[in-house]
């Protein structure tokens, strides 16, 4: 008899598209930016920056994480100046 072949373990790119799904949901409940979001905001992108490029091309929201960012960034500046 033939031996059954055994579930061979998740690949590199299984990983990269269910860690871009879980940065695409990151970035999705971030809505309205404030200072409470700098950490949810800094991990998401860290996870992204570690993403192969196949993975980072599957979060098509992206734009709104280098948004949020940009606008976290701006408040930070703007709570130091008071």
């Amino acid at each position: 008899p033939t031996p059954t072949p055994q579930p061979t373990a998740p690949t590199i790119t299984d990983t990269s598209t269910s860690n871009a799904l879980i940065i695409s949901n990151m970035i999705n409940s971030i809505g309205s930016v404030d200072l409470q979001d700098e950490q949810l905001i800094n991990t998401a992108l860290s996870m992204y920056n570690q993403l192969p490029d196949s993975g980072k091309a599957l979060v098509s929201n992206y734009q709104a994480l280098v948004d949020a960012k940009n606008a976290l960034d701006a408040l930070k500046m703007q709570d130091s100046g008071q």
